[in-house]
């Protein structure tokens, strides 16, 4: 009996040493700390994408709604009218959302270029500003 006590009182401060000696703790968080700061840059950039994916599906929205209106003040009227629709991303209903419609006349064409920009995150990365551009061509 004496052996099987004195057995498991050496597993036991061979156990206690184990985890009180700290020398991978170092390199360990040599390691994870530039994957941890790695992964949080890979998610923000893939939150972004998928951002401005959703921007310019509702871009794209506007600038066909505004295809009939030939005035540039009606087609920023209409889109703006087109952001208050109900079933559109949650962001969209955003009071910082930005939109602008240019017109512009090239050799008998009339082009329409739809601006969509978020204001809140319009610099979410910090070098990739929140902005799209939808073009349509107008007879």
């Amino acid at each position: 009996m004496n052996k099987n006590i004195k057995k498991k009182s050496e597993s036991i401060k061979l156990i206690r040493l184990g985890f009180l000696k700290d020398s991978g703790n170092v390199e360990s968080a040599l390691v994870l700390i530039p994957l941890l700061i790695l992964f949080a840059g890979i998610i923000q950039l893939y939150s972004f994408q998928n951002t401005k994916s959703a921007m310019e599906l509702v871009a794209e929205g506007v600038a066909a709604s505004s295809v009939s209106i030939q005035n540039t003040f009606a087609a920023q009227f209409a889109a703006q009218e087109y952001l208050n629709r109900p079933g559109l991303p949650k962001f969209v209903n955003s009071d910082l959302l930005e939109v602008t419609v240019k017109d512009e006349q090239v050799t008998g064409f009339i082009i329409r270029k739809v601006y969509l920009r978020d204001l809140k995150h319009h610099n979410l990365v910090g070098f990739l500003p929140l902005q799209v551009v939808s073009t349509i061509v107008i007879n």
